[in-house]
């Protein structure tokens, strides 16, 4: 599976039921002429796009095809901040740092295979989960190679398609790219890089080794919608899974699994994917883990960084 995300899948219809309304609306109404009809129809149209949707938590489908579809290029539905505060204990950002720290200006010399070198991704994992948390992810078995610490691996992926980092001559370096993105904005532009190429170019199906399920993707900023409305008061996980499901009920026929059935299926894959894998790494949320089980439910708590990093409109 690639890990750059090169396909812009089609997003379900979020407003299935319109055909349904603008029936029962015609039947209300009596014409004279064709044209009264089509004023009526357009009028009666934009009206149901533009209202809010209880099942999209407020938002009018109009916003929601543009959270869905074109989400950097819809400026009265929403807008990214270039310089968010707080960026520094997220997740990839320690681990993107302990990449820039190893690199240094001499370079951090890679594998034959092309990948960050043994001995640095076996720190890295010891200071990024600490003594307690890395015995218990490596007890049946080591990190021998980049992909044994999938995190690491991920944000070197990132950061070379946001072209922070490159190979040269057997040794990963920072770039120019790099250096003018930290000079002019620090931190805070480094880390909506990281961000915007997480979201836009990065396949997320990479991460989760499994089943292609584009749309969890897709739909990132309709979590962060849910995140800023809902995130100030801890909620379990299930809190989050239900609206997403009820947004797009659609993904109970598109998504099929013979042994878990579809909405369980659509639980597991936003649990991880999105809550644990987007939003947790990218520093928007907490998650505390409830149970010891297979699939656990996670108490989420939004973090100050969800409120900086997006404006909604």
């Amino acid at each position: 599976m690639k890990a750059a995300n090169d396909d812009t899948p089609m997003p379900p219809n979020p407003d299935s039921d319109t055909l349904a309304a603008i029936k029962q609306a015609l039947a209300q109404q009596e014409f004279a002429s064709i044209e009264e009809v089509n004023d009526f129809l357009q009028t009666f149209t934009k009206q149901q796009n533009l209202a809010g949707n209880p099942d999209f938590q407020g938002l009018s489908p109009y916003q929601m095809h543009h959270l869905l579809t074109r989400p950097y290029d819809a400026p009265d539905v929403l807008v990214f901040s270039t310089q968010p505060s707080g960026v520094e204990e997220a997740p990839i950002m320690r681990l993107f740092q302990m990449l820039v720290d190893a690199i240094g200006d001499k370079g951090l010399k890679a594998t034959a295979m092309g990948n960050l070198p043994q001995k640095f991704c076996r720190e890295a994992a010891l200071r990024y989960w600490g003594e307690q948390e890395h015995e218990r992810r490596t007890r049946y078995g080591g990190i021998n190679r980049e992909e044994d610490f999938f995190d690491l691996h991920v944000v070197r992926i990132v950061a070379e398609m946001a072209k922070l980092i490159r190979r040269v001559k057997g040794k990963f370096v920072l770039t120019a790219t790099y250096r003018k993105v930290l000079k002019q904005g620090g931190l805070s532009s480094l880390y909506t890089s990281l961000f915007e190429c997480y979201v836009q170019k990065f396949n997320w199906d990479y991460r989760s080794r499994g089943r292609e399920h584009p749309f969890f993707q897709q739909s990132f900023a309709f979590t962060l919608y849910l995140l800023q409305q809902f995130g100030r008061t801890e909620r379990p996980a299930r809190f989050y899974e239900d609206r997403f499901i009820q947004a797009f009920p659609m993904l109970l026929d598109d998504l099929h699994d013979a042994i878990l059935g579809a909405e369980r299926e659509i639980r597991i894959q936003y649990r991880y994917r999105v809550l644990t894998d987007f939003a947790a790494f990218m520093g928007l949320v907490t998650l505390q883990r409830l149970s010891d089980d297979l699939t656990p439910e996670y108490a989420v708590t939004a973090l100050p960084l969800v409120f900086e990093l997006v404006e909604f409109r």
